[in-house]
């Protein structure tokens, strides 16, 4: 034990020490040194994080990235981002479901060690409107709400995986917007939203729209509004679709080195192996090639 922390410690009770000597080795290393201290109250039963997310096959997930850098680096890449947002989602005190498609992937969706702590459910069938109805649908009336507690008090938030880079304090946000709003979403540039939230009832926002298009974040805007409904509005967030995406990604990573904790030093470090030279000649070295992508078939 160094003199500087003896210093700081000089005359605090043997417990706090403990206390205070394990926070600071477990910031250092990067790991939660009293799990079972975590907060599990009915505040914490009546809020839920759900992550959308597809299997990880070569040619099915991350289409438009896949034609600068190919199908096998763009699935690579997707598995990386889906264990940073679930590593994002643990850091969260809540209920955590990652819902997935498709329906016969959950042994692989199991497998993955980030998706402990979250309970498991697949999609259902239909286009994005419909899963994500569905999604909130039976968080509402699913049961598992604490049937002491007002079903007012129950916040739903939902994201999916292209915003990897997302902060557990914006997550807080999100939940905290519930406090006095019925829905909240957070608008991403390309037009469309990367988090989407309601509180007590599932809003009327998800049928008939132009799904992947520029209009859905103002379309949602104007339902909302018709509707009655209040709402908040989060920061935008920039989403990962292109290359341009990507490449922005890795700059802000590798600007901000020094500050970023565990989970998003491990996204920088896998997405630079997966990437060689031909990928992006002016941000990357040429590094050399994982082994086969694992879980398909």
């Amino acid at each position: 034990m160094s003199k500087a922390f003896e210093k700081q410690t000089d005359g605090l009770d043997p417990f706090t020490i403990t206390d205070l000597f394990l926070y600071r080795y477990a910031e250092k290393y990067c790991f939660d040194p009293f799990p079972s201290k975590k907060l599990f109250d009915q505040e914490i039963i009546l809020r839920t994080l759900g992550v959308f997310a597809k299997f990880w096959s070569k040619g099915k997930v991350k289409t438009r990235l896949a034609k600068s850098i190919g199908e096998e680096a763009a699935a690579r890449i997707y598995l990386q981002f889906l264990i940073a947002t679930l590593e994002l989602s643990r850091a969260v005190d809540c209920q955590r479901i990652l819902a997935f498609s498709p329906a016969d992937k959950a042994v692989q969706f199991s497998s993955l060690e980030s998706a402990r702590d979250h309970q498991l459910i697949p999609q259902v069938s239909g286009d994005l409107g419909a899963r994500m109805q569905d999604f909130f649908d039976r968080r509402f009336h699913s049961g598992s709400v604490d049937a002491r507690a007002s079903s007012s008090d129950h916040k739903v938030l939902l994201i999916g995986s292209d915003t990897p880079n997302l902060q557990p304090q914006l997550i807080e946000v999100a939940f905290e917007s519930l406090e006095n709003n019925d829905v909240v979403i957070g608008p991403s540039p390309d037009g469309g939203y990367y988090l989407i939230g309601a509180r007590n009832k599932t809003p009327n926002i998800f049928d008939d729209m132009t799904w992947s298009s520029e209009s859905v974040f103002a379309a949602t805007l104007s339902r909302l509004q018709m509707n009655g409904d209040r709402f908040a509005v989060l920061e935008p967030f920039n989403d990962v679709d292109e290359i341009a995406d990507l490449q922005t990604l890795i700059a802000d990573l590798k600007n901000n080195r020094d500050d970023l904790d565990c989970r998003l030093l491990t996204l920088l470090e896998e997405v630079l192996v997966i990437l060689d030279a031909e990928c992006l000649p002016d941000e990357l070295p040429s590094r050399p090639k994982p082994p086969p992508l694992k879980g398909e078939g």
